[in-house]
């Protein structure tokens, strides 16, 4: 009887022709057994539209970046309004570090653009609020403005909010990436795509609808 019990939450395999065993574990938990829980945050995520075609294709990428602007993890997905208006997404961010660093507060950071023209669209901020606890749930309905809006938004007013939790946002004063923080000459993205930020010394890159 093989054993699959012996990885807990992950899935046990057999390797090469003693069929040692190893375990592949989820992004969600670590060790040779799969049996220690990784710190992380959980999130889930609804998008919906405002005046946009629903055969557009947008492309969202969501990063956890401490105060210092240190990326420490990201996902990257397709949302076309049409088919996945009532989607959830749910995503894992993991820390760099186990444990994390407590002396350090922790934003998610959220952008979408149009995937057809690489066109920026908008962005969140979306606070780690209880640093203490291991793990973190958080779930947001995020909102994406059509452009004339952003324009109206863009107010002191409104920038004086933009660091609160609200979930409909805008760029106001930069075309390129909030999230990066390296210098842009660091990437080495396609020169056709974006470079968002940069993790483990390896590019986050946005590709048009082409390439991968």
């Amino acid at each position: 009887m093989r054993q699959v019990w012996l990885c807990h939450q992950g899935t046990l395999i057999y390797v090469g022709q003693d069929e040692n065993k190893q375990c592949l574990c989820p992004p969600n938990y670590y060790g040779n057994r799969c049996q220690y829980q990784n710190q992380r945050v959980s999130l889930t995520l609804r998008l919906q539209n405002e005046n946009l075609g629903k055969f557009n294709v947008i492309g969202v990428i969501v990063g956890l970046v401490d105060n210092t602007g240190l990326i420490h993890s990201h996902e990257q997905f397709t949302y076309i309004p049409g088919p996945d208006c009532n989607t959830k997404f749910d995503i894992y961010l993991l820390y760099r570090d186990r444990p994390k660093d407590m002396t350090k507060n922790y934003t998610i950071h959220i952008e979408a653009y149009d995937k057809i023209n690489l066109r920026f669209l908008t962005t969140w901020k979306l606070p780690v609020k209880f640093n203490f606890m291991p793990v973190n749930r958080e779930s947001a309905l995020l909102v994406i403005p059509s452009l004339h809006k952003c324009h109206t938004l863009c107010n002191s007013k409104y920038l004086k909010q933009q660091n609160g939790s609200h979930t409909k946002s805008c760029q106001c004063q930069s075309n390129h990436s909030r999230m990066i923080s390296n210098s842009q000459d660091q990437c080495d993205c396609s020169p056709d795509s974006i470079c968002v930020g940069i993790v483990n010394k390896r590019s986050i890159c946005l590709c048009p609808l082409t390439k991968i």
